[in-house]
């Protein structure tokens, strides 16, 4: 290229980038956006942690109503820290156990249900007492849950 007053040629300025200014409000809007995120998820967060317990509290109430049907035909107890045997008048055995982070019934018919997940099985134990038996259910940041049953009649 050539300038006009007949010296050495000027070189052209290339738009390749961004400006200063453009950088400075990118810096300035990429907090505010980075803010809204992290609002975003712990609101959700906090949602889930509401379900959760709502849902452990619902869990334990079905576990209560079904212990309160059993309770009447209980004929026999076996009773380890870690494992309860309950065998009904009519021949079927239930066995609950705390394993695996949670708390389950099973059947001698081969069914099982979870009737309490994310127990802190290290804390929670049963105990055979003399006309009951305790139950010592500590669940993973969710609190402590303690029942008695009635010993069998």
């Amino acid at each position: 290229m050539k300038s006009g007053d007949g010296g050495p040629p000027k070189k052209r300025l290339r738009a390749n980038g961004f400006t200063l200014i453009e950088v400075l409000v990118s810096l300035l809007i990429l907090p505010l956006v980075m803010q809204l995120i992290v609002g975003i998820t712990q609101s959700v967060m906090q949602v889930q942690e509401r379900w959760l317990v709502r849902q452990t509290e619902t869990d334990w109430h079905f576990m209560l109503i079904q212990l309160q049907r059993l309770g009447a035909d209980l004929r026999t107890i076996n009773t380890t820290p870690t494992k309860l045997g309950w065998y009904l008048n009519d021949g079927e055995a239930l066995h609950f156990q705390l394993k695996n982070d949670k708390l389950m019934m099973t059947t001698a018919k081969g069914g099982n249900i979870t009737l309490l997940y994310e127990v802190d099985t290290a804390n929670s134990s049963f105990e055979a007492r003399s006309q009951t038996t305790a139950w010592h259910i500590e669940l993973k940041g969710r609190g402590y849950y303690y029942l008695e049953t009635p010993a069998p009649s």
